[in-house]
């Protein structure tokens, strides 16, 4: 049996919702999101839709949350770096079609394969183990052909999760490679 209980951290001009849910075997796992509801309460990656993408406006990349603005050659090469540091972390998302400084909303192409297939064979040969994460496609209320990309990382149970034989964790808004005088 799953309980959960919410609390609220205020950080500058925003909450950081969590929701903690203790699992078996007593281990506490946190789960950011940058999306609430009317209620404050968090949001999954599920219930997202294209109109809360707006409320990422206030917020700046950070321990848990990393804006791309397309999805071109160099971040897939990052994908797997970036999905290990959260997975080795706390968890986070990775929101595909922000504009890192202005945060605005600029849709990607949507891709002829799912999304997910594509994010699972960037990680397929250079994470082992495969973390938890969840990919979904915002689709643009004005074009079906563009969205945008959310990827939502699980706080990892069996780490470290390694990247091309690199441990990355978080550290602030950006990920670190773990020397290997700091593993235990």
């Amino acid at each position: 049996m799953t309980e959960y209980c919410y609390y609220y951290a205020f950080s500058g001009v925003f909450i950081v919702f969590y929701k903690v849910s203790r699992r078996s075997g007593g281990k506490i796992m946190k789960t950011y999101s940058p999306f609430h509801n009317e209620n404050n309460e968090f949001i999954s990656i599920n219930e997202v839709t294209y109109a809360e993408l707006n409320q990422l406006s206030s917020l700046d990349e950070g321990y848990h949350l990393e804006f791309k603005l397309n999805l071109n050659d160099n971040v897939k090469r990052k994908i797997p770096t970036i999905i290990t540091s959260f997975a080795n972390s706390n968890g986070g998302w990775i929101v595909i079609g922000i504009e890192d400084k202005s945060k605005a909303i600029i849709p990607i192409k949507k891709e002829r394969n799912d999304f997910g297939q594509i994010v699972s064979q960037l990680l397929k040969g250079t994470v082992t183990p495969i973390p938890q994460y969840e990919v979904r496609f915002l689709e643009c209320p004005d074009a079906e052909d563009r969205g945008i990309l959310l990827i939502y990382v699980y706080e990892g149970n069996f780490t470290p999760y390694v990247s091309d034989g690199t441990v990355y964790i978080r550290n602030g808004s950006s990920k670190e490679p773990v020397q290997r005088a700091d593993r235990a």
